[in-house]
């Protein structure tokens, strides 16, 4: 079981989930400037393009790192802010996620290099249902850089298949039902021209009113 935050009403209530399954959804945006953006960004450093999209990886590891850092094997790891779905109950959830990926191993096999890291998300995640402005919503990543924090990643949800698309595309992929399940929905474009490897890695998911989810931790080289 894992203890999340369910904020409502501007009050944080304890929510503890049963993880049964985590998927990571690729290459997921609707808009096609930004997902052969995505594909491009990762053909630079070696990443086969996809056959199709989207994509989905299923992760063997079921221990997400919730609101903390994470321990990796290399120097060529680095996140990306994504957004991610908690369903329990018949009822989903939002929140905010960084698909951290081993870029070396990645090269070579991407299904592989989902497992190598944790994927790490926010404990604070929203109530779908009381969502009314989806186009509102904007994820926005920056990574450190000395003593620098550098915009990294900035999108609307709106070029991201929605919630409801992501769970008919995973049940249609896996032939079974998604309760119990993390679902990770895909990331923006990068803003700079290259992959940062970084130490610590922040995140943001926001709202034109100012409701917001903020995720930041380090990545410490073992």
């Amino acid at each position: 079981m894992k203890n999340f935050k369910l904020l409502l009403d501007d009050k944080l209530i304890n929510l503890e989930a049963k993880i049964e399954n985590i998927y990571i959804c690729g290459y997921t945006s609707s808009n096609q400037q930004a997902l052969q953006d995505h594909i491009d960004e990762l053909k630079k450093i070696g990443v086969t393009p996809p056959d199709k999209t989207p994509m989905l990886y299923k992760k063997a590891n079921l221990s997400p790192a919730v609101n903390t850092g994470i321990r990796v094997i290399s120097d060529d790891t680095s996140g990306e802010v994504e957004y991610f779905l908690l369903l329990q109950n018949d009822k989903i959830y939002l929140g905010l996620a960084s698909d951290h990926t081993d870029r070396g191993i990645e090269k070579h096999d991407v299904e592989k290099s989902k497992q190598v890291c944790p994927v790490v998300l926010s404990d604070v995640v929203w109530d779908y249902s009381e969502i009314k402005e989806w186009k509102s919503l904007t994820l926005k990543s920056w990574a450190a850089q000395g003593n620098e924090k550098i915009l990294y990643q900035e999108a609307s949800l709106e070029i991201f298949m929605k919630p409801e698309e992501i769970i008919d595309f995973v049940k249609e992929e896996i032939q079974s039902d998604v309760n119990n399940s993390i679902i990770l929905c895909g990331t923006p474009p990068l803003i700079p021209e290259q992959i940062i490897y970084t130490n610590k890695f922040y995140c943001e998911l926001s709202n034109c009113s100012g409701m917001k989810i903020s995720l930041e931790y380090e990545i410490t080289r073992i």
